[in-house]
């Protein structure tokens, strides 16, 4: 099971249920996932006009502070971008303050050192990208090879 982001966290949420109800063992390919994202402050909104960006981040809060611990004791990749954005939107707004810059490098280090506390043994990589940029080819294809030397061995 693989998620990106948000959808990761579920990956973990989805795989931990299956092993609890003896229906599977699945490995997890967790790919941008916020460790303690229930422990985050809620996700701020962008300045927009349309309602249904209010309603959107409204959800989105309202689901994320609803999750569960991540904890899995099955096998899991963990891959992450290395580097923060200036642009917390990919699809609108603006680049963000320099203290909120900081800010988001620290609140990425913290969930590095999170990943890496609570899955010591997991196989841990980080990718010269921001959240944006995870998916440029490059970094595809390293996916591809991490999967491979990892599970077909």
């Amino acid at each position: 099971i693989t998620g990106y982001c948000i959808g990761s966290e579920l990956a973990i949420h989805l795989a931990r249920r299956l092993k609890q109800e003896g229906k599977a063992s699945p490995k997890v390919l967790m790919m941008e996932g916020g460790y303690l994202r229930p422990h985050y402050t809620s996700i701020p909104q962008p300045a927009l006009e349309h309602p249904l960006y209010s309603e959107h981040y409204r959800i989105s809060n309202a689901l994320t502070n609803s999750f569960p611990e991540t904890e899995y004791d099955g096998e899991i990749i963990i891959t992450l971008a290395n580097n923060a954005s200036h642009r917390l939107y990919l699809e609108y707004g603006e680049d963000i303050s320099e203290d909120e810059y900081r800010a988001h490098v620290a609140e990425i280090e913290e969930n590095k050192k999170n990943w890496k506390t609570h899955y010591p043994n997991a196989p841990f990589h980080l990718f010269n990208a921001t959240h944006w940029t995870f998916f440029d080819p490059d970094n595809l294809q390293e996916l591809v090879k991490i999967v491979e030397d990892t599970w077909e061995k």
